[in-house]
């Protein structure tokens, strides 16, 4: 995982396989940005290959969190078994997805 930040926006380039300990890591630090003012998080899954429960779990709380604050998350550059689940679950219809 690294994090670009530029104006008020936050961009989480993750990387590998999202299971727990990432997934508590995307959540810690998506919220710190959030906490502190940034209003807009990306979470950028070009280099994702798998994610599990707890990992749309972060997604979807860092999602909730955003909105609290009164900002927006977008999910980019879902691909293949990734973004195969993210369509099963139907999280199209909650979050922002983009190519």
């Amino acid at each position: 995982m690294y994090i670009q930040v530029a104006g008020n926006e936050v961009q989480i380039n993750l990387t590998g396989r999202l299971y727990v300990e990432e997934a508590m890591r995307l959540r810690e630090q998506a919220f710190q940005y959030l906490d502190q003012g940034y209003k807009n998080v990306i979470l950028n899954f070009k280099d994702v290959q798998y994610i599990d429960s707890s990992g749309l779990g972060a997604v979807i709380s860092t999602h909730k969190h955003a909105i609290g604050k009164g900002g927006h998350v977008k999910v980019k550059e879902l691909h293949g078994e990734v973004k195969a689940l993210f369509l099963l679950t139907k999280l199209d219809y909650i979050l922002d997805l983009e190519n």
